[in-house]
């Protein structure tokens, strides 16, 4: 059978390999080595094993004795991590028996079984490797664990975390490195961390516990993701991140049942600074103007750092994202830009300790986004060594305001009516609006209130007064878009914001106080982030209403899950404090930070292009009022003779503009238009000139005869009245069709507007009168 003809290859192997004919006992122990495995003969395999890597070695063949001993090894570690070595593949019943007939044979001793020298003479042997050799780390060392909580250093930047395992074989080795790799645990970023130990250490037999160091400075939730032990040329590592570790076949024994504890769980690890250490934050600038370039603003704080120089490398994390960093700006501090002429990169000179600067940078945008998500990377040189600072920002662009006009023009005058209105559904604060004028144009300045608080359901509302500005008394020349263009400029403060600036500045003032204040950029984050998710929309109109602040008990804040990044003692007495800082700080009244000034936005506002404004008026001259409070009494079905003049003004564009449009030989021929008295026709019967076309030159007043009769009682307005102009047309052959008819060619036409004076003024009708 196929089992005794391995039988027989085993013992020609052990025969060769006694002779010392080690080709030939090298290629036995391949051919029968497989099927010990296969039928977990695993005692046998091991001295099998033995015989085999020696022949190896002498043959020379180094990566397949790497290969056997990396075996070897594995089964080993795994008879210490299952406490005993595992069965002899014999059928249930008979494998004590064959251990009880046999208790004198060295096949049955598990103290005569031992891996002493193997792993030492393996570590010394891949020196002489041409590569390194991969192998998973949970095949050779067991309890292997990373502790959740990280360590920060006193004095310097960086964090350390704990790297702990059990060496399970005998010999003791050298490892020249030990990592940890952190991944980011927020869905959408790709942040890693690497940790490292700082030389290199010995492994003995037993429990391991060391610390690994890192000189990232990083906020947020990380999840353990790789683990690597460096010895030589030898690499233990293992990939939490996958289910199935690639290089398992190296060593894996069958029937072997390994704890569930050999390989690392994906630890949770959630990192955040000291107080003291470097910090940068990007957010939008405060300053937007709608029609030019907009910018975001990154912020740069050196702690406790004497910053030599630092290198500042930003990345877009937004689709159609450009951010131009060879248009920097130092808008605030004392900070030397040293060189931005590489795309995203930025040196930056000497910062010296508790220094403060902010950085304009212009973006453009292919795509309309909302939020725009940026990558931040410090590299920065202290005597103490490098440093890196890594993080990501979402940064709001979308604005919470928006801005609508109506125009009313009069004969001299333009009135432009502004609401302003929010359109993120949250409240603001209006401090200020201001219409600058133009070369073109004069504005005219209401009282405005010092404040106001815009609410969804109650915008504000501000009209200015403009009028034409003519130098030297010339009306003919040309607007150009440059000297005519206004601009609104409002200051305003966003209501969320002020809520979370106020809140973050009482808990920080708190918590300094405390003997927690080294907690400071973990906890106030984590608070802030928590509140701006719990309040909703009618939460902030109810601030904004009465100037107050409710924060909720501890357990509607949901610290819990924040506090599971500190030890479980720290977090005991860290909840006291914080649950009698809700206590205490139930409500909170609404309070401005001076570290956020307001809010401005600049507007470029275009004056309409007007050829032809009309002035109109509906005159009733036998019917008077009986004072100025009542209208005028018409009885029902009563005639009454009215008067419509109707006169024009073309202040409100150039006169060659107007020229073009209209045809005209000069500026102050006659122009053709048409009006037409609009009506209820149950209320009102309108007879005489209801439509006609006239011509009229400007300041020219025409009056035309319009006869009303009133059919319901009641009061009533009066019509309306419509006037535009009339296009000229050319006689020309009927067989040449016009260019001004044909679908898709330019049309000049007259732009007209009208101010009917009329508009609102009612008449009373009463019944009965004769």
């Amino acid at each position: 059978s196929i089992k005794a003809a391995d039988t027989v290859f085993g013992d020609l192997a052990a025969l060769k390999f006694e002779i010392g004919d080690y080709a030939a006992a090298a290629s036995y122990f391949n051919r029968v080595l497989p099927s010990y495995a296969g039928d977990r003969w695993n005692l046998i395999e091991v001295e099998m094993l033995k015989m085999h890597a020696q022949c190896l070695r002498m043959l020379q063949l180094k990566e397949d004795y790497v290969r056997v001993v990396l075996k070897l090894l594995a089964k080993f570690a795994a008879r210490e991590m299952d406490g005993r070595w595992p069965n002899s593949g014999l059928p249930t019943g008979q494998e004590e028996e064959q251990i009880v007939t046999n208790e004198n044979s060295p096949w049955a001793d598990d103290d005569s079984v031992h891996s002493a020298g193997y792993l030492g003479d393996l570590i010394a042997f891949s020196e002489k490797l041409p590569q390194n050799v991969v192998v998973p780390l949970s095949d050779y060392f067991g309890n292997i664990n990373v502790e959740p909580y990280i360590r920060h250093y006193d004095g310097k930047d960086g964090f350390q975390l704990r790297l702990q395992f059990k060496h399970l074989l005998v010999d003791e080795i050298t490892v020249q490195r030990a990592k940890v790799r952190l991944v980011s645990g927020l869905s959408g970023q790709s942040r890693e961390v690497w940790l490292e130990n700082a030389g290199p250490f010995r492994l003995i037999r037993g429990l391991m516990k060391f610390w690994l160091d890192s000189n990232v400075t990083t906020s947020g939730p990380f999840i353990v993701d790789r683990v690597v032990l460096e010895a030589n040329k030898i690499r233990f590592i293992h990939d939490t991140s996958s289910s199935t570790d690639p290089v398992s076949s190296l060593a894996l024994m069958q029937g072997v049942s390994i704890p569930p504890d050999t390989g690392i769980r994906r630890t949770k690890v959630f990192c955040y600074p000291r107080m003291e250490a470097f910090d940068a934050k990007a957010f939008p600038s405060r300053l937007v103007h709608i029609h030019r370039t907009r910018s975001i603003e990154i912020s740069l704080s050196s702690g406790w750092n004497d910053i030599e120089k630092a290198e500042v490398t930003l990345r877009s994390a937004s689709a159609g994202l450009r951010l131009r960093t060879a248009e920097i700006k130092l808008i605030h501090g004392n900070l030397g830009i040293v060189d931005a002429s590489s795309p995203g990169v930025i040196h930056i000179g000497r910062m010296p300790s508790q220094c403060a600067a902010t950085l304009q940078i212009p973006y453009v945008l292919e795509n309309s986004l909302d939020n725009i998500s940026v990558r931040l990377e410090v590299k920065y040189r202290t005597d103490l060594g490098e440093f890196v600072f890594l993080s990501t920002s979402t940064i709001p662009i979308e604005l919470p305001l928006d801005v609508n006009v109506h125009d009313l023009f009069k004969e001299t005058a333009l009135f432009s009516r502004f609401s302003i209105r929010t359109a993120s559904l949250v409240p603001f604060q209006l401090l200020d609006v201001k219409l600058e004028g133009s070369d073109a144009y004069a504005v005219e300045t209401p009282s405005v209130p010092s404040s106001m608080m815009v609410f969804e359901k109650q915008p504000a509302c501000v009209t200015y007064k403009i009028t034409r500005r003519y130098v030297g008394g010339d009306t003919s020349a040309t607007l150009s878009k440059k000297d005519s263009a206004l601009s609104l400029t409002l200051t305003y403060r966003c209501l969320d914001e002020d809520v979370l600036d106020t809140v973050g500045a009482i808990f920080s003032v708190n918590l300094k106080d405390s003997h927690f204040a080294g907690l400071g950029r973990l906890l106030t984050p984590e608070l802030l982030n928590m509140l701006g998710r719990r309040l909703a929309v009618g939460d902030y109109e109810k601030v904004g209403l009465l100037g107050k602040i409710a924060l909720g008990s501890y357990e509607d804040s949901g610290w819990s899950k924040p506090l599971e990044a500190l030890p479980v003692m720290m977090r005991r007495e860290l909840e006291q404090w914080l649950r009698g800082w809700h206590e205490k700080n139930a409500t909170i009244l609404l309070g401005y930070s001076v570290n956020h000034p307001p809010r401005r936005i600049t507007i470029t506002v275009e004056v309409p292009r007007v050829h032809i404004v009309h002035t109109a008026t509906l005159h009733l001259p036998n019917l008077d009022g009986t004072s100025s409070r009542t209208p005028p009494i018409a009885a029902l079905g009563q005639t009454l003779v009215a008067e419509l003049r109707i006169s024009h003004s073309r202040r409100w564009d150039s006169s060659d503009s107007l020229k073009t449009a209209a045809e005209l030989n000069t500026a102050s021929d006659p122009v053709e238009f048409v009006y037409e008295i609009q009506a209820n026709t149950d209320v009102w019967l309108v007879g005489g000139q209801r439509r006609a076309q006239f011509e009229a030159r400007e300041d020219e007043e025409k009056t035309f005869a319009v006869m009303l009769m009133p059919l319901k009682d009641g009061h009533h307005l009066l019509p309306t009245v419509e006037i535009r102009s009339v296009r000229k047309t050319r006689p020309e052959s009927a067989n040449v069709p016009d260019s001004r008819h044909v679908d898709g060619a330019d049309e000049k036409t007259v732009t007209c507007e009208t101010d009917y004076r009329s508009q609102g003024e009612m008449v009373l009708v009463i019944p009965g009168v004769s």
